[in-house]
């Protein structure tokens, strides 16, 4: 059911909300037109970027940058467009990320971080094009091999013993002159 008939329903007297007002988290956004999106993916991972003009607050599900990522290395890897762009303090951004791991999302923010700095100030586009933000890693696992039996008998087929001696040519020749000795 659409979140905006339980709102009517929930509060009396008050009137539906437009579906395009519906912000994040499900909370109505009424006044903030200047909003920007942008998803990002990476692995099995999915993260949604929402900036705004603000003070530099960064929160993940609901969660600082720090407790989200502990590793530097995420950590870096998510907040690095806006360090490249010098836009950290003039944006708040809210991001969710679901699916993959943690490295996966670090990511999926990055990307899609890159995505919604293109669309709030489109003159820093190219730079972030041209540093390699806004492409996407294509990378992914690698699908399992159904063919199980053609692996099994092309192993089984070789009758190799591992614990006999190795054999050297030299040692196993005939020594020169053999006929001779032979007769």
């Amino acid at each position: 059911m659409p979140l905006h008939g339980l709102v009517s329903r929930w509060l009396p007297g008050s009137r539906p909300i437009a579906r395009r007002n519906i912000g994040f988290y499900g909370h109505a956004h009424h006044g903030h037109t200047n909003l920007v999106s942008g998803n990002g993916r990476r692995k099995e991972s999915v993260a949604r970027v929402f900036l705004r003009p603000g003070t530099g607050k960064f929160t993940i599900n609901r969660r600082t940058v720090e407790q989200y990522f502990p590793n530097h290395a995420w950590k870096h890897d998510a907040v690095e467009p806006l360090k490249f762009t010098n836009i950290a303090d003039q944006v708040d951004v809210v991001v969710t990320a679901h699916g993959g791991g943690v490295g996966g999302q670090a990511g999926a923010v990055r990307m899609g971080l890159s995505r919604a700095i293109s669309r709030f100030n489109p003159e820093l586009r190219p730079a972030l094009r041209k540093n390699g933000f806004l492409t996407r890693d294509s990378r992914m696992k690698e699908r399992r091999s159904t063919d199980r039996r053609a692996r099994a008998s092309a192993s089984s087929s070789r009758s190799v013993n591992f614990f006999a001696a190795p054999v050297i040519p030299e040692l196993h020749r005939a020594p020169a002159g053999w006929r001779k000795l032979a007769r």
